[in-house]
């Protein structure tokens, strides 16, 4: 390590060395910065692409680094120093603004040179079908049963032994202090909570009861769907903190206005259509809601995310398997097959041209590799890249709208509270609906769940074409069924383009009306 006051290259026990920035000391108060801060990382890189991008990631590093330090050293000299703790700190601003982005520059010279040295090693590992491990930065044979097996027999489905329910805790915000008696409980019966349940626990038994009583895993149980139903419409009561308060104080007769979304809708929005699980395994907006605050973590979430890329890569191995035994014609029918079924869930037709289009896209990456010297495998690389892209960019979009809207609606009821009744709520449950919020809410939750399925399914997509556990002719095959089976899936789905989220959630909101209706005309 090197010591406050200096700057310069280290080499790190990895055999990988670090650029260092650390502040000097000065005035009274010590080191401005305590620990050494890494800025620049000079990690072997790949080939001249991996080294180019290395590189100019350093000289923006350096500039940026640079600027703030101008900015930021001065302001932090005068604080601990007054006036000659500003000029101190200028001094050492511009110092560092000149330094680092040279520091910067020469880091990207020697990244980009290493990774031109790298390159000739790249193409002949390449093609012998190693692959580039990040993590120990040198080529490697992968094994999908090797992995497979290191996963499935792991401590937990996150790689970790079971949370204690020691330190899980029990959320935050005003429902996990609730006691006091309620004017009804059926709705808590319904999760199987009680009324003094924080809003981590409700959350977590809505997300295993409903993943248990969901109607695709039931098919032989008549009153699965009513069960699956109550129990969406006591989540969506009990985790809005307005509604239920209302139901705690006056019971069901506060709910005869709310409007209930179809349950069905509500958890393929959320977690993805069950009979998808293969395919997709669990949606990252699923991990994270069913984990306690005191479980969540980076780490376990990177453990629960390659698992369920592994199993994912087994089951789409398996699924290949015909074809690339040579049972074409039945691979294809089967597949038709399992994409029409598949298009009949809820979302399922979007779903399906989802993982159709990331399968093609992958496989045209791999098919591509021959050709041209590799220009076509590039070529389709960057088309991928696009629409990933073009993905977040929806994502983000959707989102940035949503919270325009809802933070409109806050302005327009505000005031509103301080009549004591039900104004407030009757106003926004006015706002909401004129304004499509609900509509734009469910999109937002979609355009996140795409970013996610086409993020893990190009790294599944991998796993199951450079496996070297099946030789370079067999996966070649699978390269070639793949996209034939993303066709089949695409031919049989609908693009997300073509959604439209009010429509759907107005179809959605006449199915719990309809389903109402019924019960009551069959209670009469």
């Amino acid at each position: 390590r090197m010591s406050s006051g200096r700057r310069g290259v280290w080499m790190a026990d990895d055999g990988t060395s670090r650029a260092l920035v650390a502040l000097p000391e000065h005035g009274r108060g010590g080191p401005v910065a305590g620990d050494d801060l890494v800025l620049f990382s000079t990690r072997r890189p790949r080939d001249i692409l991996a080294g180019t991008s290395s590189g100019v990631k350093s000289i923006t590093k350096g500039v940026l680094a640079g600027v703030a330090g101008l900015v930021a050293a001065p302001v932090t000299g005068a604080q601990q120093d007054g006036v000659k703790g500003f000029f101190m700190g200028l001094g050492i601003g511009v110092v560092g603004a000149v330094a680092l982005p040279v520091a910067g520059t020469i880091v990207a010279v020697a990244q980009v040179a290493r990774g031109a040295a790298n390159t000739v090693e790249a193409i002949s590992e390449s093609q012998t079908g190693k692959v580039w491990s990040k993590e120990r930065r040198e080529w490697v044979w992968y094994s999908l049963r090797e992995e497979a097996l290191e996963v499935l027999v792991s401590a937990g489905p996150d790689g970790f032994a079971p949370a204690s329910d020691a330190g899980a805790g029990g959320g935050a915000g005003p429902s996990a202090r609730r006691t006091g008696r309620v004017a009804d409980t059926d709705l808590y019966e319904a999760l199987g909570v009680p009324p003094t349940a924080s809003s981590a626990e409700i959350k977590k038994a809505y997300y295993h009861l409903a993943r248990r009583l969901h109607p695709d895993k039931n098919p032989n149980n008549p009153t699965a769907k009513q069960e699956f139903q109550a129990v969406g419409e006591a989540y969506q009561v009990l985790s809005n903190e307005e509604l239920r308060a209302r139901y705690d104080r006056d019971g069901r007769d506060a709910l005869r206005q709310q409007k209930f979304l179809d349950t069905t809708t509500f958890f393929a929005i959320l977690f993805g259509s069950e009979q998808f699980e293969a395919l997709i395994g669990e949606l990252q907006l699923a991990m994270l809601f069913s984990m306690e605050p005191g479980e969540l973590s980076q780490a376990r979430l990177a453990g629960r995310q390659r698992r369920r890329e592994v199993l994912c890569a087994v089951a789409l191995a398996d699924l290949l398997a015909q074809f690339v035994a040579g049972d074409e014609a039945e691979f294809a029918a089967d597949a038709a097959a399992l994409a029409e079924r598949l298009a009949k869930a809820s979302f399922g037709d979007v779903l399906l041209h989802t993982i159709g289009h990331a399968y093609a896209a992958k496989a045209d990456q791999y098919l591509g590799e021959g050709a041209m010297g590799g220009l076509t495998a590039q070529l389709h690389k960057l088309r991928a890249r696009g629409h990933h892209a073009n993905s977040a960019l929806k994502a983000a979009t959707a989102g940035v709208k949503t919270y325009n809207v809802f933070r409109n609606i806050e302005k327009a009821v505000e005031g509103l509270d301080a009549a004591g009744d039900d104004s407030a709520s009757a106003a926004m449950a006015a706002e909401i609906e004129r304004t499509g919020a609900m509509a734009l809410m469910l999109e937002s939750a979609w355009r996140v769940s795409v970013l996610d399925i086409e993020t893990t399914l190009s790294r599944v997509c991998d796993k199951v074409l450079v496996d070297a556990s099946v030789d370079a002719p067999q996966r070649r095959r699978r390269a070639v069924g793949l996209r034939l089976l993303g066709d089949i899936f695409c031919a049989h789905g609908v693009p997300d383009s073509q959604i439209d989220f009010a429509a759907q959630l107005q179809a959605a909101m006449r199915s719990v009306e309809t389903s109402m209706q019924r019960a009551a005309q069959g209670e009469d």
